[in-house]
């Protein structure tokens, strides 16, 4: 029971800091759009605003279709990011390129947090495999996603420290230069941010809603879903402008939840279940492995933590 809990609060959490993401995606790129340079408050505020039509979306397959418009315009994002970093590194940018470093050991644990929150998103699965109309493609399906999603966050990993070095911003939006390039990008990001905000928002509801007492109208219960999902939304634009940072947002989702995810909580519950079957040399491997991403994991955060732009 324990161990279910661990994990259900991890779930929700990495579920919980993309919708906190997402607003200050939406919100910087607004930023860049709007002339003036106005508040980023004022546009987190505008953000929420923007996201109430999208929150209390609760059928799947709607979610899905505008989810995969988000694919789309992601898959344009990274194209123009591409370009517009291979420009600049072709073009002779004084600052392209400059101060680039092979390795910095004092941000290593923190990058490895930051590399995890790209293959994170492990809470959605079990909604998408239940409302899939064939499920023997469940495996081929997340195997694709996860290649294809590798592949573009390389892409555009490599492309950017060839073009900015070592001072390549938190967010590549802080990194966009003016005009209607950048304007162009920042509506992708908004486009982008805003179809993946209900799917992150349905299964973390459905979850909590579990938790509800149950009422015996359906109108009530319907009411309280409504609350309760503008609630999160809600509590998620104070926690993005608490913490307007997009690194140790990021950070979190992989030093934390990905890193326990992946990593740690797989041999530990293999040990929990079969440790009386299993050699002692398999035991210590598994042990190690625990012990490994949890040291992980906490160094990341706490690089995080302590000042993530060093």
């Amino acid at each position: 029971a324990t161990g279910k809990a661990v994990c259900a609060v991890t779930l929700f959490l990495e579920l919980f800091v993309y919708l906190c993401l997402f607003i200050l995606i939406i919100a910087q790129s607004l930023q860049v759009l709007i002339p003036g340079e106005p508040p980023l408050l004022l546009m987190q505020l505008l953000s929420f605003i923007m996201l109430l039509p999208v929150q209390q979306l609760s059928n799947l397959t709607v979610v899905s279709w505008l989810s995969a418009c988000g694919t789309a315009s992601t898959m344009s994002l990274c194209a123009m990011v591409a370009v517009m970093c291979i420009l600049r590194a072709a073009g002779g940018a004084e600052e392209a390129g400059e101060g680039t470093e092979a390795f910095k050991p004092g941000t290593f644990a923190v990058s490895i947090g930051l590399m995890s929150a790209a293959f994170s998103g492990h809470s959605v699965f079990p909604s998408i495999y239940s409302q899939m109309a064939d499920k023997r493609e469940y495996g081929a399906t997340v195997a694709t996603s996860f290649s294809v999603v590798m592949l573009m966050y390389m892409l555009v990993a490599c492309i950017g420290y060839l073009a900015f070095g070592s001072g390549v911003a938190q967010s590549v939006l802080e990194d966009l230069p003016n005009g209607s390039f950048g304007s162009f990008v920042s509506v992708l990001a908004i486009v982008t941010a805003y179809s993946k905000f209900p799917l992150m928002l349905l299964p973390l509801a459905e979850g909590l809603e579990e938790l509800l007492p149950q009422f015996e109208s359906d109108a009530a219960m319907r009411a309280a879903s409504v609350v309760l999902r503008l609630g999160l939304s809600l509590l998620a634009l104070v926690v993005a402008a608490s913490l307007p940072s997009f690194g140790l947002l990021a950070a979190v989702v992989g030093s934390v939840c990905t890193v326990g995810i992946s990593l740690a909580f797989p041999p530990l519950y293999y040990i929990s279940i079969h440790a009386s079957e299993l050699p002692k040399v398999e035991v210590l491997w598994l042990w190690s492995l625990v012990i490994v991403s949890a040291a992980v994991g906490v160094l990341g955060l706490l690089s995080a933590v302590s000042g993530i732009e060093t």
